[in-house]
């Protein structure tokens, strides 16, 4: 006779038995085994699972950042040749365009693409700190800043050149009272005749150019002069402060002051730059080599504005531009 447990014989029970305990040991076993694995094998080369992707992740940033370096002599801040951080174009002005010491670019090098963001970072961002600004004129267009430093304001007796007055003798007027200096204020433009504004200020209907007697393409009338030969003609040897905002005309005239030596003995120099737009590279490179030999003598700017009635865009600059930037240089001995 053979016993029955709810339909299944003392055999056919024993069997589930032993194999359920068969499955118990295999399953306890594995579970040991797995336990008592070294640390090692759990980790990858040594390292957790969370350090090793943020080592992954650290090799990837470096295989796709900008790898040229910054030219030697450039402080660190002019360009971030291996900058990692920031993103899309922010990232690109960081890595190809120079905010300043462009004394130390070879700029026949620079790609086409950085020679634009040089030109905009360039002229917004200064080099030196001047520890007092003095505003002379207006508030507004018109009125430029004077650095007031004892080593560089001007001291009388002294001379100040300003060209480019468009009716508005703000500036000359109050450098003139501040610091007691001879103005002589340049514009061809005004229709006005050559006259003494005041005891100290001096106003002559001409203007700057490249060339003295070299007729002016837009306005033949206009007599025009270059900087060496007013200084002759007004027996001047050395200028304290030069002032120049004359509608783009500035790129005819500067290379020949430069030429010339005539800021040699200038200790503040004031410009307004304008961007001649979608003339490419063989414009603006040599203007960036105007910046570079103003560097060469020893200007430094100490405040920059943007013209905000002259907004731009500029390809891959990330934020809006100016056509014209004022520019305050100062020259420390």
């Amino acid at each position: 006779m053979v016993l029955r447990v709810k339909g299944r014989s003392c055999k056919q029970l024993l069997l589930l038995i032993v194999l359920c305990l068969l499955f118990i040991t295999v399953a306890s076993y594995v579970v040991l085994v797995g336990s008592n694995k070294p640390q090692a094998t759990r980790e990858v080369k040594g390292h957790t699972l969370a350090n090793y992707v943020t080592q992954r992740t650290t090799v990837l940033s470096l295989n796709t950042t900008h790898t040229h370096d910054k030219p030697s002599g450039v402080r660190a801040g002019c360009i971030e040749s291996q900058a990692s951080d920031g993103h899309g174009d922010l990232k690109f002005l960081r890595q190809n365009g120079y905010a300043c010491d462009l004394g130390n670019v070879d700029l026949d090098a620079l790609p086409d693409s950085a020679i634009p963001l040089t030109f905009h970072s360039y002229l917004d961002n200064i080099d030196v700190v001047c520890s007092r600004k003095i505003r002379a004129g207006k508030i507004g267009d018109g009125g430029w800043e004077v650095c007031d430093d004892m080593d560089v304001r001007p001291k009388s007796p002294c001379t100040v050149y300003s060209f480019g007055i468009n009716n508005d003798f703000s500036f000359d007027d109050d450098v003139a009272k501040l610091y007691g200096c001879h103005v002589f204020s340049f514009d061809p433009s005004m229709g006005v005749k050559s006259h003494n504004r005041s005891d100290k200020v001096h106003f002559f209907n001409v203007g700057l150019w490249g060339e003295t007697g070299q007729k002016h393409p837009r306005f033949p009338g206009w007599m025009m002069y270059t900087l060496k030969d007013l200084k002759s003609m007004l027996g001047h040897t050395k200028v304290d402060i030069v002032k120049i905002d004359i509608e783009t005309s500035e790129w005819m005239a500067l290379p020949n002051i430069l030429d010339t030596g005539q800021l040699d003995d200038v200790q503040q120099l004031y410009m307004e730059f304008h961007a001649i737009w979608n003339l490419g590279r063989h414009t603006i490179l040599p203007q960036l080599k105007i910046f570079q030999r103003l560097e060469g003598l020893g200007f430094r700017k100490f405040d920059v504005h943007k013209n905000v009635k002259t907004p731009r865009n500029i390809p891959r600059f990330p934020v809006g531009r100016t056509k014209c930037y004022e520019v305050h240089y100062l020259k420390r001995k």
